[in-house]
């Protein structure tokens, strides 16, 4: 692994982030709190340290990302640690691993009974950040998105013009505010135990995708 370190103004001629630890041409840059950070960051998760590290299922996840981080080749595959509704259910929140950093967007299954009685799946992809990347390998996101409670389906036509940057200005692209007024709408359900149940996953541009893992509420106790 090839690394440099630069300082924090060389970083902005690539990156507009506040912070970064990551990949560029093939050169792993760091700043900040130096190469150590996602170590100890993916070991304090492996061994159930903190609130995130708490739950369940993250602790066999970050030991598999700890031991990628810790070998010699670039993997590929993102591994999700968790997913939770944010802000009342006005955004959901993805922590995941990605050592390329090329994770386009995230997945939702929703599993339900409908009113036949008959068990359905619903499957959905949002490609939320095909215009707006960072510099981390170990990213939590929040994204803004909108209650399905009306069998409400994401917009294919409106999704297929946003991936192709029709009316999208890339000089505004990595600004959070100009991505949160053109993104279009994310339609995610609300987790009902014995109901509906919400998985989600994260993919990236050469179609690799995480395993799904339960979208989590805070609201409900």
């Amino acid at each position: 692994m090839e690394i440099e370190w630069v300082t924090h103004d060389e970083i902005t001629r690539f990156h507009s982030s506040s912070y970064c630890f990551g990949k560029c041409d093939g050169i792993y840059y760091l700043t900040g709190t130096g190469p150590g950070m996602v170590e100890a960051g993916l070991r304090t998760l492996s061994e159930g340290e903190g609130p995130d590290g708490k739950i369940p299922g993250v602790r066999p996840r970050a030991k598999l990302a700890l031991s990628r981080w810790l070998d010699q080749a670039i993997n590929p595959e993102p591994i999700m640690f968790w997913a939770g509704l944010a802000q009342s259910a006005k955004a959901v929140a993805l922590n995941f691993f990605d050592e390329d950093m090329d994770v386009i967007g995230f997945g939702i299954e929703e599993h339900y009974v409908d009113a036949n009685n008959t068990r359905q799946v619903l499957v959905e992809e949002y490609p939320v950040f095909v215009h707006f990347q960072w510099s981390d390998v170990g990213p939590l996101k929040i994204v803004p998105m909108q209650v399905r409670n009306s069998g409400q389906r994401a917009d294919k036509a409106r999704w297929n013009s946003y991936v192709k940057g029709e009316g999208i200005d890339p000089n505004m692209a990595m600004s959070r505010e100009y991505w949160t007024e053109n993104l279009p709408p994310v339609w995610v359900s609300v987790p009902e135990p014995n109901v509906l149940d919400v998985s989600v996953y994260v993919y990236d541009r050469a179609g690799h995708r995480s395993e799904s893992v339960e979208l989590l509420n805070p609201d409900r106790k």
